[in-house]
């Protein structure tokens, strides 16, 4: 909730339930229409978009994050840590064009940032705001073998995520 990820006059249950309905009945159907495909398919390209943003890791499953997120969010760790990354993506890309007024408009912003497309701007905000084992600097890793234990990464991560959501 650091981020301000949950809907204005909604409780998180609702902010999810909003999420999930915004990529199965809008982004999936849209990909569908717009490439001429199934909806399954639709699903594995929204699923692969999100691995080469870099918001979900290259390990992950589609049918694994699919299923996830029909069940609610339930399951593994790791599949879980991805269905938030991918919660706060969407709602990072939302907020961008809502704060900017229309998808043309952040596009436009996001471009002037650097960012070639809005999701590319939402996904680094995600990668930078939201823990990322991935993302722990090598130096932590190393420090893994030490006897401070297994969970360094952790504290490292909530370091580094704090200060870019902090400034």
């Amino acid at each position: 909730a650091a981020q301000g990820n949950i809907g204005r006059g909604a409780n998180l249950g609702e902010s999810i339930g909003l999420v999930v309905d915004n990529i199965y009945k809008g982004e999936i159907p849209r990909l569908a229409k717009a490439m001429g495909i199934s909806k399954d398919a639709a699903r594995g390209v929204y699923f692969r978009k999100l691995q080469e943003l870099g918001v979900v890791g290259t390990q992950a499953q589609v049918r694994e994050i699919d299923r996830l997120l029909e069940e609610g969010f339930g399951g593994s760790l790791k599949g879980g840590d991805d269905i938030w990354k991918i919660y706060n993506f969407e709602f990072e890309r939302n907020k961008l064009i809502s704060a900017l007024g229309s998808e043309t408009d952040a596009l436009k912003y996001s471009t002037e940032m650097g960012f070639r497309s809005v999701d590319e701007y939402a996904a680094d905000i995600v990668k930078n705001v939201i823990p990322n084992y991935e993302r722990v600097p090598e130096a932590i890793k190393l420090l893994r073998k030490a006897p401070f234990g297994n969970f360094i990464a952790f504290p490292a991560e909530i370091m580094r995520t704090s200060a870019n959501t902090l400034g």
